[in-house]
């Protein structure tokens, strides 16, 4: 899982030229955007004359001479491997106690080189290192009055030993998949179904044929001793069937997609009794992500963050790599770059590519059967947000956010694709590590044949990097940081693709200056940066909603704050049940001083709901003048046929239209990021976007009655079939 492309050879910073024939911005390395190359040349010239107290013509000259020739050696040595990947496995401690692993070039050319990196390295970290890397850029967002609640209610604690049979499964596909299906998709999802038909689970069988090809067992990667014990008082799970069991046939079964309890209690645990032995063959995301029981949802969560704890022998080395990452006691970032062959293919992106590097990918999707989409437009799908961010728009994402040069990477990803892809990162990011470059090849022996145990280890320093981000989503994406809101809402950047690739084409096209680009990139991004967020919905097309995985607030995560909040702010039914029904019978008649936002916009019970509504559109009527005369106004707007705007002005394009005013923007661009901006903002059917701990900043009831007021055929009959509804 070693990245491709060390070589430094060619490399460019984050600034480099991209197509042919377009005009685009050069930066060499650290320097301000501004700082013309001969400026720095000229310096040098007179520094050189100064040191060597030239005063005649022919002293000139040779001292001209002398410089031109280091100039041409320094860049000679400057296109040499820059790659800190060990060759042989060897490290050194540098001055400033990071551990740096060296590749080992021979000869007077290759010390040289390896001077430079080291000089250029040292000078980047001194001065104001400590600095540049305190501050909001490393602050993780506020989480106060939130904390972990996942206990076992006394009700459903397990008694007893008896069991309506036992449960197989195959865990499929990568590792986090396998960790949520057991835990990841797979695993937990199965903890929680045993519970549910009271089934005695097997040890899961791990997936040995899919891209990777892992022969690893469960207790591999993960601790079979631990995951047994936690999960002890919730169902039984054996490492294998009873002999007595061992020679029936078991039944296969797919289960249902994102299906809900009741499908397991009902059909499936009628086969289970049947059959005795049930085996799943798929066990991705057969569970609902919302809807569920809460002793349910908190179980998934058991099983997920305290039962699933890597095999022993992973979790010491992780630690020693994130001791060596963290020994100058300096945070780091753990840098999830999907830049990898299999996705690029699959997503059809190449994007900072050779055109002889796209063919070879078109090719690699053409020849894997199962990939129905064949002819893509990457470059369409990359302005739609639908790319992985390349090496190059990464390292320009991250110096736009106000990460400095010196700044430790830890690349969480397989071999990067793309010959010269990875030195536009590490020209602007030169301390960029892999488990490759920070483990010995000894340390490394045991996992290099098993990819799910090398993705165990970048799990691991990934959840316990200072900061997440992630370039593109995925199981690794969305287990990594569902785990961290749960540890606490660890910063988490999740990169807003579509619109930073338009950003920073503008800025290659010298639309838009330094200053301007990092200041929309940080704007952009301030509310993405994995902070308390409840999970978006979607019933009808539940694969498009959020994963209880990638986020398991509110369910296993609890705020005192956001009871305190709905009680005073947006009171429940409850509340005027209770205290304000009491007051009414003491005094007979009340007056309400503020009637407004005065109940809660959800968690009210659908006839309260649809009460609301027949008040609202069906009862509240305009006075018969007042219709009278719209219904004319109406009438003359229409009488040639034609139909018509209201516009309700607001100010939402001000940002847009004053870069148009400036010239900043063409017209043509200024419609297309208007209209692209807009294209999901025209009245669709949508669910109301909640915030349980902030409701005022909720989407109202009256904003969108959707979907208490108003039904859909098309979500019902999804629900039966895709998710399962409790009557079947």
């Amino acid at each position: 899982m070693a990245e491709t492309g060390g070589s430094s050879t060619g490399a460019t910073s984050p600034r480099t030229t991209g197509g042919s024939g377009t005009r685009r911005r050069h930066s060499d390395g650290l320097l301000p955007p501004d700082v013309d190359d001969r400026d720095t040349l000229s310096r040098s010239q007179a520094v050189l004359r100064r040191a060597l107290g030239m005063r005649d013509a022919g002293r000139k000259a040779i001292a001209l001479l002398t410089m031109l020739l280091a100039v041409s050696f320094f860049f000679k040595i400057s296109s040499f491997d820059l790659d800190p990947r060990p060759a042989t496995g060897a490290k050194d401690p540098d001055a400033h106690g990071r551990v740096v692993a060296r590749s080992l070039v021979r000869g007077k050319a290759g010390n040289a080189q390896r001077a430079l990196s080291e000089s250029k390295r040292t000078l980047s970290m001194r001065g104001t290192r400590s600095e540049e890397l305190t501050g909001d850029i490393w602050a993780k967002p506020d989480s106060e009055n939130y904390y972990q609640c996942i206990s076992r209610p006394k009700s459903s604690r397990r008694t007893g030993a008896s069991t309506n049979g036992y449960f197989l499964v195959h865990a499929n596909g990568g590792l986090n998949q396998m960790r949520t299906g057991v835990c990841n998709g797979s695993i937990c999802d199965m903890v929680a179904i045993a519970k549910v038909m009271n089934a005695t689970l097997v040890l899961p069988y791990l997936d040995h044929e899919s891209f990777w090809t892992d022969q690893s067992e469960f207790s591999d990667i993960f601790d079979a001793e631990h995951f047994t014990n936690v999960l002890k008082d919730d169902i039984e799970v054996v490492k294998a069937l009873p002999p007595e069991y061992q020679t029936i046939e078991p039944f296969l079964k797919a289960p249902i997609s994102w299906s809900m309890a009741s499908y397991y209690q009902g059909e499936i645990l009628s086969l289970l009794k049947q059959h005795k032995v049930i085996k799943f063959t798929h066990t991705d995301s057969r569970l609902a992500n919302n809807g569920l029981a809460s002793w349910i949802q908190r179980l998934r969560c058991r099983a997920n963050y305290r039962a699933l704890k890597f095999n022993p022998n992973i979790e010491e080395l992780a630690q020693k790599l994130i001791s060596r990452l963290r020994s100058n006691g300096d945070p780091y970032i753990a840098l999830h770059l999907r830049y990898e062959k299999d996705m690029l293919a699959f997503t059809g992106c190449s994007h900072n590519l050779t055109a002889e590097e796209a063919k070879e990918l078109e090719d690699m999707r053409y020849n894997v059967k199962h990939w129905k989409e064949k002819e893509i437009n990457g470059e369409e799908r990359r302005l739609q947000g639908g790319c992985p961010m390349a090496p190059r728009e990464t390292a320009l994402f991250l110096k736009a956010l106000g990460y400095p040069s010196s700044t430790t990477i830890y690349i969480v990803a397989g071999e990067i694709y793309g010959k010269q892809s990875m030195a536009a990162l590490r020209s602007e990011y030169p301390n960029v590590y892999t488990h490759s470059t920070l483990a010995t090849e000894e340390e490394l022996r045991p996992f290099k044949p098993y990819q799910n145990r090398l993705a165990a280890l970048d799990y691991i320093l990934a959840l316990e990097s200072d900061v997440f981000v992630f370039t593109y989503d995925g199981n690794m994406a969305k287990a990594v940081q569902g785990h961290r809101r749960f540890e606490g809402f660890r910063k988490t950047i999740n990169p807003d693709r579509q619109n930073f690739v338009k950003l920073a084409d503008s800025y290659d096209r010298l639309e838009i200056p330094w200053e301007k680009f990092s200041s929309m990139v940080k704007e952009i991004h301030s509310n993405r940066i994995g902070a308390p967020s409840l999970r978006q919905t979607n019933s009808s097309f539940p694969r498009y909603e959020d994963s209880f995985y990638a986020n398991p607030y509110p369910d296993c995560i609890c705020n005192d704050k956001s009871r305190n909040s709905r009680k005073i702010v947006e009171q429940q039914a409850s509340y005027y049940q209770g205290e304000i029904l009491s007051l009414r019978k003491q005094h007979k008649v009340i007056k309400f001083t503020h009637t407004d936002s005065r109940l809660a916009n959800n968690g009210v019970a659908s006839w309260v709901q649809r009460l609301r509504c027949r008040a609202n559109y069906k009862a509240l009527r305009f006075n018969t003048n007042i219709e009278e005369l719209a219904q004319k106004l109406i009438s003359r707007l229409r009488s040639n046929g034609d139909p018509y705007i209201a516009l309700h002005l607001r100010q939402n394009v001000v940002k847009l239209a004053d870069s148009y005013d400036r010239g900043d923007i063409p017209w043509e661009k200024l419609s297309s990021v208007v209209k692209e901006i807009h294209s999901n903002r025209i009245g669709a059917p949508s669910l109301r976007q909640t915030n349980s701990s902030f409701p005022r900043y909720e989407d109202s009831f009256y904003a969108n009655p959707y979907p208490d007021c108003i039904c859909n055929d098309k979500s019902r009959n999804s629900r039966k079939v895709v998710e399962l509804q409790v009557q079947r």
